[in-house]
């Protein structure tokens, strides 16, 4: 069961959607949520240091301590007006560094919510993905392949409840309807059939290429 949640309350000036999200999950589950505003190392401009004034370098600093306050000001109203349980902090972080310690801190809770992925962020994503498919997956005998397919849907069916509650606020389809498709998607069988030599010869054996992913 989902009881603590973390969520990466955004300092930039635009609508925040991970911490209204964030509170929607704490709420729907009984959860504590702790929310994260970055306090960013200033990133002067690419100059001579030399030259480079102190007082620039601490006027950046005070206005990156005040969005993170005005961010986790933001998200303790927002909290306080759901009636959800909730904490808040600032942490100190350098641009490069933020995403790294995020993702170590979110290792100590049940959920982690972050906002939208920025083009480079995704550009990662599939690189990494096409390295996984060529240094690994692709040369996977089906059989093997279907162990882990099959193991992955047994975890979203013992975890179905969960999965059903998330996608419904993420997308407003019914609980009920999503529990059902969670539980679909053990295929019927179908995956536990793949562990057979000759069903995982003819479903996944052979020469598959990886499908073009057009660069968005």
């Amino acid at each position: 069961m989902i009881k603590d949640i973390l969520v990466n309350v955004s300092v930039a000036p635009i609508r925040d959607v991970a911490a209204p999200f964030a509170v929607s999950v704490a709420t729907a589950f009984d959860a504590h949520l702790t929310g994260v505003a970055f306090v960013y190392e200033p990133v002067p401009p690419a100059v001579d240091m030399t030259t480079m004034p102190g007082e620039l370098i601490d006027t950046m600093r005070s206005e990156h301590e005040k969005a993170a306050e005005a961010a986790r000001a933001m998200f303790d109203r927002l909290t306080e007006r759901a009636g959800a349980s909730a904490t808040s902090r600032k942490v100190d972080a350098t641009l490069v560094g933020a995403a790294e310690l995020f993702g170590r801190m979110a290792r100590r809770f049940d959920l982690a919510v972050v906002g939208q992925a920025s083009p480079a962020d995704v550009g990662r994503a599939v690189a990494a993905a096409r390295t996984a498919y060529g240094d690994g997956w692709s040369s996977l005998p089906g059989s093997e392949r279907a162990k882990y397919l099959f193991r992955i849907a047994r975890i979203l069916q013992e975890r179905s409840r969960e999965f059903a509650v998330l996608e419904s606020l993420n997308g407003g389809k019914p609980i009920k309807d999503w529990r059902a498709t969670v539980r679909s998607w053990k295929a019927a069988g179908y995956l536990p059939s793949l562990r057979r030599p000759t069903a995982a010869r003819v479903s996944w054996e052979g020469t598959c290429p990886a499908p073009p992913i057009a660069d968005r």
